[in-house]
């Protein structure tokens, strides 16, 4: 059996299907992620970013993003980022260990255009070392949650946030078995 071909590579089947580009995105892509998480309402910035956030706070996170430590993929139709994932890491853990984050348009979402996302992140941030990927959302965030399920991932409650630990090298291990 063959590994079935990199996401990515892979997004040109997809963008006839649902109009969009799946692409990385890095440094050159700082205004369009701007944009994309100040479109989100108050309650999908509460979700996303643990706090009421407002454009300035989103400006100066987004432009202090370490890119050596984060591999995000983003969903754009035209000019315009519908959705993101990015995973990060600190210095002090390397690669090794990353946290997860997410957002899809309200207009876009319960396509699985975050699974998708999320599954193209995981194979660039993987390549990158990344074998351990953490996740938190709040209760309701169903999105991450099935996520993190689809992964193995020993999912707990930490104060009034959910958690999730995944191991990517058995998910990886799993999906291609040795000689494939």
């Amino acid at each position: 059996m063959r590994s079935s071909p990199n996401l990515l590579a892979r997004r040109d089947w997809l963008s006839p299907v649902i109009g969009l580009d799946i692409c990385l995105l890095d440094s050159r892509h700082a205004a369009q992620i701007v944009d994309h998480y100040c479109r989100l309402d108050p309650d999908d910035r509460y979700r996303r970013f643990f706090s009421a956030t407002s454009d300035e706070v989103i400006r100066t996170l987004v432009s202090s993003w370490d890119w050596q430590r984060t591999v995000a993929v983003g969903a754009r139709r035209g000019d315009r980022l519908v959705g993101l994932c990015e995973i990060g890491w600190e210095r002090d853990h390397g690669p090794a260990r990353a946290e997860l984050g997410l957002s899809v348009d309200r207009d876009m979402r319960n396509r699985g255009l975050a699974t998708w996302l999320t599954r193209a992140c995981l194979e660039a941030a993987m390549a990158r070392g990344v074998r351990t990927l953490e996740a938190r959302w709040l209760w309701e965030n169903d999105a991450v949650a099935k996520i993190m399920r689809q992964l193995g991932a020993e999912i707990g409650m930490h104060e009034s946030f959910m958690v999730g630990r995944a191991s990517l090298v058995a998910t990886h291990d799993a999906a291609h078995p040795a000689g494939t």
